[in-house]
């Protein structure tokens, strides 16, 4: 078996009131082990966390934080202060670093746009992503192999688009099934519920109530076609997702074994 052992997605998420898509991405079953749990965590923000989530998550130890959101989204929803004095690690991704990846707001408050318009331009921007953020995704390996105590979280802003194509590329360098991938990448679809888009929703358009609706969900939805195309992409650029993680972004057998070594159990 080389899916989610028999603790499922639904179990491994955290039941934090400000961010109800803080998951452990732990307990896959991959070539020559088995991911461990509580050392590698996903989310969206971490703004709105109460004090309660707070004392939950130092209670986890010391953590790293990975923000994948650009400047004018953190400036917007600042990571919760006592959270953040430990240290975040920022490699914003967007285009041009100044953009969430789908869809454009315009598209949103586009009255007569079609769910399919707004399915092709998410697939689109992953097949971008793979390519236009090789450098920030370079980096992330390089803060999970340093030195470091504690869990590390990677999150954006709804932890679904930026987070899901970089823990997919974590997941396949750690040996994870193709199958285990899209399963967590897709587990997304618990979590986002309404009051939580409503709040994303707020943010991104200075008019919520001109929302087309179904582009909005398109927008949130966690499709396994979305993740699909990201490695489509990589398979047809490189060949096999082990090529790109070597060739684009540096990871030769060397640095996979110490990865895995630090991660597996």
């Amino acid at each position: 078996m080389n899916g989610i052992d028999d603790v499922t997605a639904r179990d491994r998420r955290l039941r934090l009131e400000g961010a109800p898509n803080f998951r452990d991405f732990g307990g896959c079953e991959v070539a020559g082990g088995r991911l461990r749990r509580g050392v590698l965590y996903r989310s969206g923000a971490l703004g709105r966390l109460t004090e309660a989530d707070v004392d939950a998550l130092n209670a986890r130890g010391a953590w790293t934080m990975v923000d994948l959101r650009h400047e004018g989204e953190r400036i917007a929803a600042p990571t919760h202060a006592q959270l953040a004095a430990a240290g975040v690690h920022s490699l914003p991704m967007g285009s041009g670093h100044g953009a969430a990846p789908v869809p454009r707001p315009a598209l949103l408050t586009v009255a007569d746009a079609t769910a399919g318009q707004a399915v092709e331009a998410i697939k689109a921007s992953y097949r971008r992503y793979v390519h236009e953020h090789r450098d920030r995704f370079a980096a992330l390996f390089d803060i999970l192999l340093g030195e470091r105590d504690g869990p590390a979280v990677i999150h954006c802003t709804a932890g679904k688009d930026r987070t899901g194509i970089s823990v997919a590329l974590v997941l396949l360098a750690l040996g994870a099934a193709r199958d285990a991938v899209v399963e967590d990448y897709c587990a997304t679809r618990r979590y986002l519920d309404a009051a939580w888009r409503e709040h994303i929703l707020a943010a991104m358009l200075e008019d919520p109530s001109r929302v087309n609706r179904r582009v909005a969900d398109a927008m949130f939805d966690a499709h396994p076609d979305y993740i699909g195309a990201a490695l489509a992409e990589i398979d047809a650029r490189h060949g096999s997702p082990e090529a790109y993680l070597r060739d684009s972004l540096g990871l030769g057998p060397d640095r996979i074994g110490k990865l895995r070594e630090r991660y597996l159990a």
